[in-house]
């Protein structure tokens, strides 16, 4: 896809100033858009107000532009923050615009260069015109497929060198914090097991300093709003806890007198759109997750305590708020074996021996799931172990 062009070096007396050429086009997806407010631009220690008057934001463009103006371009001194949201690779245009600067200003007579750095996804070039009033500084990065330009005017007779790398550096560290305003809200997908929905299972969502959970629906959604920075990591986190109304009924742990509930967690970037749906099968993505193909089956498991708890939650109505959560430890030893444990006061659970945890398993679900959790559902219902 051609980029398009901007147009490129300022005269004597004119504003270095990068300007896309527009097409008109559909109204820009929002989700695409940073919603950035002019007021967020301000930087308080520049000496240049920001002008909220001339500042600007177009979504009805390709690609969508928030612009951010500061001083006064003519006939005082100026600069300006521009972001422009494309949806491709900007690479060549980066390629393009390093060899028009070096043309036609490093290695120009009419140009003093105070400084010249540049690879594919980021230069910055800052210079005087040497028969005119102004000393110029231009900064242009890529984060992503969003192109950042950030231009500078300054009288050559008011302001240093000094000044010029303080201030070009001011601007280009607003136009990064301006990248992190967010504006992708919401983090969607599906959790599965065997294409069968994970129902009311945890899920939370992480970018290291906040973390959100909430747990999936009758068909294995969920869903987070939240602000989102486009290009930030984030970690997304299934346990095997079945939850309703912050109540946890049961849940998942890998070997006995293990108190961590089983987890799967994926690493992503958020680029585009396209990643703000993170569709999950777990008995696809734990394949090696808790040492090979026995992993797997806590995919099934989970859908089959689910099957068993819902049948007298649901089926029957049994009050099924006994000691909770229910813990059930997998891979258990031998000795251990499969049995439901009731002789601990105020606390229940279930062990499966490792030979009957496997997907594989002759005794999944009836004689596992099924017959376990019954057991757990008498001692509901009679509120102790019943006697024989």
């Amino acid at each position: 896809m051609k980029l398009t062009k901007h147009i490129g070096i300022a005269i004597a007396t004119a504003f270095l100033c990068v300007i896309p050429i527009f097409y008109a086009t559909d109204a820009a997806d929002q989700n695409q858009v940073y919603e950035i407010n002019i007021d967020d631009g301000e930087i308080p220690d520049l000496g240049l107000s920001i002008d909220k008057d001339r500042s600007f934001k177009i979504t009805e463009v390709k690609p969508p532009q928030v612009t951010i103006i500061y001083g006064s371009l003519e006939p005082l001194d100026g600069a300006e923050i521009s972001l422009y949201f494309y949806d491709y690779d900007l690479t060549t245009y980066m390629e393009e615009h390093i060899l028009m600067y070096e043309s036609n200003v490093v290695k120009s007579y009419s140009y003093r260069v105070i400084s010249w750095e540049n690879n594919t996804q980021r230069y910055a070039l800052l210079y005087e015109h040497l028969t005119g009033d102004y000393n110029y500084g231009l900064v242009e990065f890529t984060h992503g497929t969003t192109l950042a330009s950030v231009n500078i005017r300054l009288r050559k007779n008011m302001y240093s060198d000094a000044q010029l790398i303080e201030m070009i550096d001011k601007l280009e560290a607003k136009a990064q914090e301006l990248l992190s305003i967010q504006t992708l809200s919401e983090i969607e997908g599906q959790v599965t097991g065997f294409t069968i929905p994970m129902k009311h299972i945890k899920v939370s969502l992480s970018d290291g300093e906040i973390t959100n959970e909430t747990t999936t629906d009758a068909e294995g959604n969920y869903n987070f709003s939240r602000p989102i920075s486009k290009g930030k990591e984030y970690n997304l986190t299934v346990t095997f806890s079945y939850a309703i109304n912050s109540t946890t009924l049961f849940s998942l742990h890998y070997q006995e007198n293990n108190q961590t509930v089983i987890s799967f967690s994926r690493p992503f970037t958020v680029d585009s759109a396209s990643d703000l749906r993170q569709d999950i099968a777990l008995d696809q993505e734990l394949q090696q997750y808790y040492g090979g193909e026995w992993a797997k089956t806590f995919a099934s498991m989970y859908v089959h305590f689910t099957e068993a708890l819902e049948f007298y939650k649901i089926g029957l109505d049994v009050d099924v708020n006994f000691q909770l959560p229910l813990d059930i430890y997998t891979f258990c030893s031998d000795q251990t074996g499969t049995r439901y444990w009731y002789n601990t006061p105020g606390k229940s659970y279930i062990t499966i021996s490792a030979d009957k945890s496997i997907h594989e398993s002759v005794y999944r679900p009836r004689n596992r799931e099924y017959h376990e959790f019954s057991h757990y559902m008498m001692h509901t219902i009679y509120q102790k172990w019943p006697a024989p």
